[in-house]
């Protein structure tokens, strides 16, 4: 039996899907030691710490925007930020409230900033238990689309797909237009 040769087109695909999670799992591990997620809950020693100044932190809870809020889901914009040591990335943060009595992934898909496509993505998959709400980091590599600075982000415009466990697509919604907070 032979075994099929890779093309370089394959070869550098799959590079570059290993580099983007790489990137999703180096900034989800970064923001879950730096970042505070509100009294009792921080990640870090110190149930009432402060975000240090390497990550920037969510908005407050006023300032989110619902996005979408059907009998399946809801999903709010909750804000951008940094992580120091990982250039021309950016990480959005949406929260994802499984309102079904079904568990299912959220994936992003067509998302695209400043008028310019990207890929919207994390190191593991944005999956949400019936009744439960997960605050979700997705990573933006920037800097590969050809944008200097994280103060040159603008907007983000994306779309989520909801996909029951058995693989089959519960619901696509969006798109959505956010505003990136400096």
């Amino acid at each position: 039996m032979s075994k099929k040769k890779l093309t370089a087109r394959e070869t550098m695909l799959y590079i570059l899907a290993g580099v983007l999670i790489g990137l999703g799992v180096i900034g989800a591990v970064g923001l879950m030691a730096t970042r505070d997620n509100g009294p009792g809950t921080s990640a870090t020693s110190s149930p009432a710490a402060e975000p240090t100044a390497e990550a920037s932190s969510t908005p407050a809870a006023d300032d989110v925007q619902v996005l979408v809020e059907d009998d399946l889901v809801r999903i709010s914009y909750k804000g951008s930020g940094t992580v120091e040591g990982v250039a021309g990335t950016a990480y959005v943060y949406f929260e994802v409230e499984n309102l079904s009595d079904q568990a299912y992934t959220v994936y992003p898909m067509n998302s695209s900033v400043n008028d310019t496509v990207v890929l919207l993505t994390s190191g593991v998959p944005a999956s949400v238990a019936p009744g439960k709400t997960y605050t979700y980091p997705w990573s933006v590599y920037y800097q590969g689309v050809g944008i200097q600075e994280y103060a040159d982000l603008k907007s983000l415009e994306t779309e989520f797909q909801l996909m029951a466990e058995d693989g089959t697509v519960l619901e696509t919604v969006g798109p959505f237009a956010v505003e990136f907070t400096q």
